[in-house]
């Protein structure tokens, strides 16, 4: 599977979850909300007054996708790692097929796992999850972290959990790829986004 460029670091990055709820509302405005565990992570990256030179790759790349047709991995700047990390290898405690909580060994005594906002990936699953607490080991190294959203796919014990450089697996949203240019195509600079969703 392609990686997107990782230079130039896009300008902006805005980061969205879609997870569909449904809402329907009564005469008397009572609303009843029926939710399952489906959820995807997005992004658009932006790229504003870079060189020929710098977007061609980029421009390129996302044509060799072939409109929405073919996945790649991509981790975004800033937020594809974690806010802090302490000592050791975390590993999957216990053997987790569904829910939101997982509970997680290998780390040092009292060591930060992650923070609230972290992605993380388990080493059998393409889907990214975030933690939705602080997560900090006891004495023994062990913690139970609670993700968003629930387990698409158990969980084994001993797997390792990568949360730092997470790779998300997207899609692009949009068979249409375009550009500006400001000044001439050989001098100019360029600005270019694309619109990414998480192929789960």
């Amino acid at each position: 599977m392609s990686a997107l460029p990782t230079t130039p670091v896009p300008s902006h990055i805005k980061p969205r979850s879609v997870q569909p709820t449904r809402v329907s509302v009564a005469h008397s405005l009572k609303r009843q909300r029926r939710g399952g565990t489906a959820q995807a992570w997005g992004f658009t990256f932006t790229w504003s007054g870079i060189t020929r030179a710098a977007f061609a790759p980029i421009f390129g790349f996302s044509i060799a996708r072939r409109g929405q047709y073919e996945n790649f991995t991509a981790v975004p700047a800033m937020l594809g790692t974690r806010q802090s990390a302490g000592t050791g290898t975390p590993l999957v405690k216990t053997a987790t097929t569904t829910g939101r909580a997982v509970p997680v060994k290998g780390m040092g005594a009292s060591q930060v796992l992650g923070k609230i906002g972290d992605f993380l990936k388990f080493a059998n699953h393409t889907k990214v999850y975030m933690l939705t607490a602080d997560a900090t080991a006891d004495g023994s190294g062990e913690v139970t972290i609670a993700i968003e959203p629930a387990l698409y796919a158990a969980v084994a014990v001993n797997e390792a959990l990568t949360l730092d450089s997470v790779p998300f697996t997207l899609l692009l949203t949009s068979d249409v790829r375009e550009a500006s240019v400001r000044g001439d195509a050989q001098d100019g600079l360029f600005d270019f986004e694309l619109d990414m969703v998480e192929d789960v």
